[in-house]
């Protein structure tokens, strides 16, 4: 059964244009986990066995006879601890019926592990050689295979500079990153049958970064030069509707083609529906995703946010390639980590959801979601007289008269999908409490009947 955005909402679209209407109280709720956490970075469902598994950054704790940071398992709707490690796990996944763990832990239950062991049910087993200073960032499952990634020269003794491939009962690696210093990969994709690798990627006397592609046993960037800035940085990579996604701290101000998350569509990056905010087109601070899951068709994006292209999204929004939508309720970002459980959206947070303490993990109360949706970007449909803006050129305080009879809410909204204001008209005229900037812009105007579509433009 689909559990997300659409089970719970009635659509009404006209050319394109959907309007939104659903239950308003959408909610999260706390999940039970034991322990004291402040950072909880992964979140993994085995469905098979009915069992959800959550690791991260915690207060250490003890267990059988040994201290750490544990790893704890959700059974028969109870919790218990599976192991403690230290110092710190980073990434589960579930392969083959086997949990793998992997982290900077050099003790698992107090026993040597060098950074990634394997649960197999009943104990625990070694699961590759890593070097003492390497890391694994997260492990990842594509088209069947494990990787691991992270920072390591080598894994098993093999040179892999970021990326292992587990091969039969060894780690083998896929064509290293030939730069002079360690990568720190942290995220894999496959696309157009190529490894696509970002994080923090450079290479000494090239301007390309962050974001590769291995073609031919070599790796280059992906468009001219990869990510643009000296701040930017890699965190997450997906293959959507045939598209390359990358997320990440991607400044838009220092000439990326978005903010946060842009898309590689083969031969030039774009925007995506206007990016991922702190603020409703704010571009000033580093937000982005550093996670993404398909799921029923749509692309779940998590991260640190609070709107995607306009949006309100606290941390985790949906894309369905044209248009982004918040689930409702509030997570307290960065959202590192989403499962699906039992048809229950299980995720990450920082602390908080709604306001409530909830120890890093909730749940979303799928009965009744509140989803906030933007509109479909690059399309449009004119079904009225355009209205008038009075007085030109829009400044806070400006009026824009002869909406559609009827209406019933009006939200403004730019050529890239990005919502600046939504309110309810008076006498069929909309107040601008803002200024807009000159420009093209759409009037959605709610009605009974469905949406009218109309053009508005500002003049400088």
């Amino acid at each position: 059964m689909p559990l997300i955005v659409h089970r719970a909402l009635l659509c009404a679209c006209i050319g394109g244009f959907c309007a939104i209407s659903a239950p308003a109280q959408t909610h999260w709720e706390g999940i039970g986990l034991p322990g004291l956490f402040t950072d909880l970075r992964e979140l993994v469902v085995d469905t098979s066995n009915d069992i959800l598994y959550a690791a991260g950054i915690a207060v250490p704790l003890d267990y059988d006879g040994n201290t750490g940071r544990p790893l704890f398992r959700r059974m028969n709707n109870a919790w218990d601890t599976l192991a403690v490690v230290l110092p710190q796990a980073n990434a589960l996944v579930l392969w083959h019926d086997t949990l793998i763990v992997g982290g900077s832990f050099s003790s698992l239950n107090g026993q040597s592990y060098a950074g990634i062991a394997a649960w197999d049910g009943s104990t625990w087993h070694a699961y590759g050689d890593l070097p003492p200073a390497g890391v694994i960032n997260r492990l990842r499952v594509l088209d069947g295979e494990l990787y691991a990634l992270g920072v390591f020269e080598t894994m098993d003794g093999v040179y892999c500079n970021g990326i292992a491939k587990r091969v039969g009962g060894h780690w083998e690696s896929i064509g290293a990153i030939n730069t002079t210093s360690n990568c720190s990969v942290q995220d894999l994709a496959i696309y157009d049958g190529h490894y696509v690798a970002v994080g923090g990627i450079s290479f000494p006397g090239n301007p390309y970064r962050d974001v590769v592609i291995q073609e031919n046993g070599t790796w280059g960037p992906v468009g001219p030069q990869g990510l643009i800035g000296n701040f930017a940085y890699g965190r997450a990579c997906a293959v959507y509707q045939g598209d390359l996604y990358v997320g990440g701290s991607i400044p838009l101000n220092a000439g990326n083609a978005g903010h946060g998350i842009m898309r590689w569509d083969g031969n030039q990056w774009n925007d995506v529906g206007g990016g991922l905010t702190y603020a409703p087109n704010d571009y000033t601070y580093l937000t982005g995703a550093s996670r993404f899951v398909e799921r029923d068709g749509l692309l779940f994006a998590m991260g640190s946010f609070l709107y995607a292209g306009g949006v309100p999204a606290s941390g985790l929004a949906t894309w369905d390639g044209t248009r982004w939508c918040g689930l409702g309720g509030h997570l307290d970002p960065p959202v590192y980590s989403i499962a699906f459980y039992q048809d229950t959206l299980y995720a990450s947070c920082f602390i908080n959801a709604d306001g409530i303490n909830v120890n890093c993990a909730a749940r979303f109360i799928g009965s009744s979601y509140a989803d906030t949706c933007g509109v479909w970007v690059g399309l449009e449909e004119i079904t009225e007289e355009p209205p008038l803006l009075y007085p030109q050129p829009a400044q806070a305080g400006s009026w824009v008269h002869g909406l559609p009879q009827g209406t019933t809410r009006v939200h403004v909204v730019d050529r890239l999908g990005r919502s600046w204001q939504s309110g309810a008209p008076q006498e069929r005229a909309l107040l601008l409490p803002i200024t807009l900037p000159p420009g093209a812009y759409v009037l959605v105007c709610e009605q009974a009947r469905g949406q009218s579509h109309l053009p508005l433009l500002v003049v400088p």
